[in-house]
């Protein structure tokens, strides 16, 4: 519970990680909005949130009504991948469901 409410009170280090982990076949330095699912009573089954779509929505929506355009500047994230040389820049945020 700890960890999770640690990356969506500071989300930079986890949204790194997900560019620098994903496959070298679906590489891409896109700017992204991640939805990161967790169920803090039976984590195993985080997943089962994705078949909620009224719990979804609600923090799509919240999220919508209070996005700035300032959160923008803030989400820049630079990053590596180690099948690819090089830094890569993308602007990426998430949207935390937790329950």
């Amino acid at each position: 519970m700890k960890l999770v409410n640690g990356c969506a009170k500071n989300p930079e280090e986890l949204l790194t990680n997900l560019y620098e982990e994903q496959g070298e076949m679906r590489f891409d330095a896109s700017n992204r909005l991640f939805m990161i699912l967790a169920d803090t009573q039976e984590f195993e089954n985080s997943w089962k949130l994705k078949r909620n779509p009224a719990l979804l929505q609600g923090h799509i929506n919240f999220y919508l009504d209070n996005f700035s355009a300032s959160v923008v500047k803030q989400r820049k994230i630079t990053f590596t991948h180690k099948a690819r040389s090089g830094e890569f820049t993308a602007i990426a945020d998430a949207i935390f469901v937790i329950i």
